[in-house]
């Protein structure tokens, strides 16, 4: 139930902030046709990510006391160059892009919405790999370190950068709402993101697997078998 609210939670403020984008082309300048369509998909998908994050935090916090902290896994062994590259592809390249529709092009609307949206999914895939890579381990012996290292992994493909530029592939191809000289441009930065994405699967696929062990539903787990 506790996991259930924070989903509703997180429905909320996407719609809070559709609404707030709603209103906004209300203002003088800004053309509400122009609005990318994408933007419900960022907005929802990167707040309902961040809620299931949060009751995942939520529950963490109720298991008590940790053990004697341990030094954490390097950050750059979980999360691995191919998803890095896939990540700023994903909010980098797609900013970059962004801003270069409104610095070239007369569909500044467009290009300052689907920035604000692009930004809004960074900051919420952002914050949860730095609370997966910075949050004390949870751990004092080998299987437990295993373990806690698999679940910092686990918790940081919660979103797959990937997504947000497959689903822009929506104004250029769908709604054509973006500017009609930057659609090739588009679709390629959907690509690029997407190509990298599965080669940070296939890297993913390869690593080491948990040693022998009884692993329980809640998180706890046993020693592993030393006969």
């Amino acid at each position: 139930m506790g996991r259930l609210l924070w989903l509703i939670g997180a429905g909320f403020i996407a719609l809070a902030l559709a609404m707030a984008f709603y209103y906004l082309q209300k203002l003088p300048g800004v053309r509400g046709v122009e609005m990318p369509e994408s933007r419900y998909f960022h907005f929802t998908f990167a707040a309902l990510v961040l809620g299931y994050c949060a009751s995942i935090v939520h529950r963490e916090r109720r298991l008590g006391g940790l053990p004697a902290p341990n030094r954490r896994p390097s950050a750059a062994g979980i999360l691995g160059g191919w998803y890095v590259a896939s990540f700023l592809i994903t909010f980098v390249g797609g900013m970059s892009l962004a801003v270069a529709m409104y610095l070239t092009t007369s569909s500044r609307t467009f290009a300052w919405t689907w920035l604000a949206a692009l930004g809004w999914a960074a900051l919420c895939c952002t914050g949860i790999l730095v609370w997966a890579m910075t949050r004390r381990v949870r751990g004092e012996d080998a299987a437990s370190i295993a373990v806690d290292r698999e679940l910092r992994f686990q918790d940081s493909r919660l979103v797959p950068p990937a997504a947000f530029p497959v689903a822009s592939l929506i104004d250029p191809l769908f709604s054509h709402r973006s500017p009609p000289g930057f659609t090739w441009w588009m679709v390629g930065y959907a690509v690029l993101a997407l190509a990298t994405g599965v080669l940070a699967y296939r890297q993913d696929a390869r690593r080491p697997a948990l040693p022998p062990g009884i692993y329980g539903a809640d998180g706890a787990t046993s020693a592993p078998n030393q006969a």
